[in-house]
């Protein structure tokens, strides 16, 4: 009646795995177990981490050290010389444009006293021209009195 049965495919399955994890772990055990030894890791230090030929020595800081401080000054005496230039070249643009500023202020000083001059002349024309009118209309006035009055007469 054994025979008859047809064996569950999932548990076979899951046999073989098993069966498969276990027959692993004995082959790491073995293969552990042969080498018998933990890893050796080597760590070695040696008397000198640089050779000593690389090393700069203090006579060669130093020298290093005035070369570029020297190298400073002058750049530092440049920049004062450029500053001084710069400083120097705004102040005869800045005086150069106020003598243009004044120019224009003195020329139109000038033209604002000649628009001033023809405005009061414009004006002694003007006044002229309505005394003038005034005196013509009164003489119009005393003209147009007489005509009517010679109308009334005849």
């Amino acid at each position: 009646m054994l025979l008859a049965q047809t064996p569950d495919p999932a548990s076979f399955f899951q046999l073989c795995v098993g069966l498969g994890f276990i027959l692993s772990l004995v082959v790491n055990v073995v293969a552990l177990v042969r080498t018998g030894r933990a890893q050796k890791r080597e760590v070695t230090f040696s008397g000198e981490y640089q050779p000593k030929g690389n090393y700069a020595t203090k006579a060669e800081l130093d020298a290093v050290e005035t070369r570029i401080s020297v190298q400073v000054g002058g750049v530092e005496r440049d920049v004062k010389t450029l500053r001084g230039e710069i400083i120097a070249n705004g102040e005869v643009r800045r005086q150069s444009i106020e003598g243009k500023v004044e120019g224009v202020r003195h020329e139109l000083d000038g033209k604002i006293g000649l628009v001033h001059e023809k405005i009061n002349k414009v004006d002694k024309e003007v006044g002229g021209i309505k005394s003038a009118t005034d005196l013509q209309n009164q003489q119009l006035a005393r003209m147009e009195i007489s005509l009517q009055h010679i109308a009334r007469k005849a």
